[in-house]
C-alpha cells in the first residue's frame, strides 16, 4: 500500500464531513440562522490539495465525492449574504 492509499480513507472522510457541514449550514440559513464559514475557502483548499496527493485509483473514487461536495457548495452560495462586522460569518436575507 503506498502513502496515497493509505491516506484515502481520511480523504475521503474529510470530504463526507465537508459535504455535511454544508448541508446542516445551508439548513441553519435556509431557517433565518445566522452561520459562520470563516476558514472554509482554506478548508476546500487543503481537501483539494490532499486528493491531488491520491492515486490514480483512488481519484477516480474521490471524483465522486468532490463532485457532491461541489453541488453542496453550488447550492449553498447562492443563498450567503455577508453580515455586516462579521467577517467570514454569512445569513439569509429575511
Amino acid at each position: 500500500m503506498t502513502r496515497s492509499q493509505a491516506g484515502t480513507p481520511e480523504i475521503e472522510a474529510s470530504v463526507d464531513g465537508m459535504i455535511r457541514t454544508m448541508r446542516v449550514a445551508r439548513a441553519l440559513m435556509l431557517g433565518g440562522r445566522t452561520v459562520c464559514l470563516d476558514g472554509l475557502d482554506t478548508q476546500v483548499e487543503a481537501l483539494c490539495a490532499r486528493c491531488l496527493e491520491a492515486g490514480p485509483d483512488d481519484k477516480a473514487r474521490l471524483r465522486a465525492r468532490l463532485l457532491t461536495l461541489r453541488a453542496e457548495l453550488d447550492a449553498t452560495i447562492p443563498l450567503i449574504e455577508p453580515s455586516a462586522g462579521e467577517v467570514g460569518c454569512v445569513s439569509t436575507t429575511s
